[in-house]
């Protein structure tokens, strides 16, 4: 299992360290053995040594009682003696009562093995707890690098969260008053023209939001009110000529239709002119 480093914690990495346990079975193993381990108990019959010092003496023993026998055999003129085999005997008793005596130091070697034993499973132990202990410190130190990597990361991305919604509720509220703006001088600019003719700069049909053909609609709409289109001025003028024709001499119906237009132009000047007036009046934002 993978341990991540302080470093890669620190960078806010998106995966969270994890404790290892490196040492957790080794460990375990040495405990089991410091746990299981009987008692001292000292059985010469199963010491190796023992079984070589038994051997080694049991040989001397022999070699001592065959050279005594001899000895006693040469005092008898070659004859074997019950004397012979007594101190035969005794020479191979004196050789195993050396292997007795070897016995409380071979004890004491096997206790100190046992003891040795014991120490180094201990110091083992105690090595394997040290690594256990810093392998888990680290990693404390990496999940603590890593949890405030990601509180970092938390109110780093919380802050950005905020500063783009109040940008934005900022960004609507500039639309929607821009929007508010435009329906006014769409509305202004409307009653303007329905008022009194008035032609609009381009710049202000753009702040309206008003088409140069929505405008001219309404003007037309304003001069057909007011019979102040050329046809209808065309045919007023007709029509007062005719009326002229039919109620005096050539000279006087002449003299009737300049009249009659002189009085129709004018009008359409000062309606058209009012237009002038009106956009001084009229508030666009």
């Amino acid at each position: 299992m993978e341990v991540f480093t302080s470093e890669t914690s620190r960078r806010g990495g998106a995966r969270q360290p994890h404790y290892a346990g490196t040492y957790e079975d080794r460990l375990k193993a040495v405990y089991d053995k410091i746990d299981s381990r009987e008692p001292f108990r000292y059985d010469a019959e199963k010491d190796p040594l023992y079984r070589l010092a038994r051997d080694r003496y049991t040989r001397l023993g022999k070699l001592a009682m065959r050279d005594t026998m001899g000895k006693a055999a040469a005092l008898t003129g070659g004859y074997a003696s019950s004397y012979g085999q007594q101190v035969g005997q005794q020479a191979y008793d004196a050789q195993l009562q050396n292997l007795d005596a070897v016995v409380p130091e071979l004890y004491q070697l096997a206790y100190n093995a046992y003891r040795g034993e014991g120490s180094a499973l201990g110091e083992q132990a105690a090595s394997l707890a040290s690594r256990q202990k810093e392998e888990y410190s680290r990693y404390r130190d990496e999940l603590d690098d890593y949890r405030e990597g990601k509180a970092l990361q938390r109110a780093l991305a919380q802050e950005r969260y905020e500063r783009e919604q109040a940008a934005a509720q900022q960004a609507y509220q500039r639309q929607k008053d821009a929007l508010s703006a435009q329906q006014k001088n769409y509305a202004n600019l409307t009653a303007v023209i329905k008022a009194s003719g008035y032609a609009p700069t381009d710049d202000e049909l753009t702040s309206s939001g008003m088409t140069r053909a929505a405008a001219d609609a309404l003007r037309q709409e304003y001069l057909r009110s007011k019979n102040l289109l050329p046809e209808q001025i065309a045919a007023a003028a007709a029509k007062a000529s005719s009326s002229s024709k039919s109620g005096g001499s050539r000279a006087g119906s002449g003299s009737s239709v300049k009249t009659a237009i002189g009085n129709v132009l004018p009008f359409a000047a000062n309606k058209l002119n009012r237009g002038s007036t009106a956009k001084r009046k009229m508030e666009l934002n």
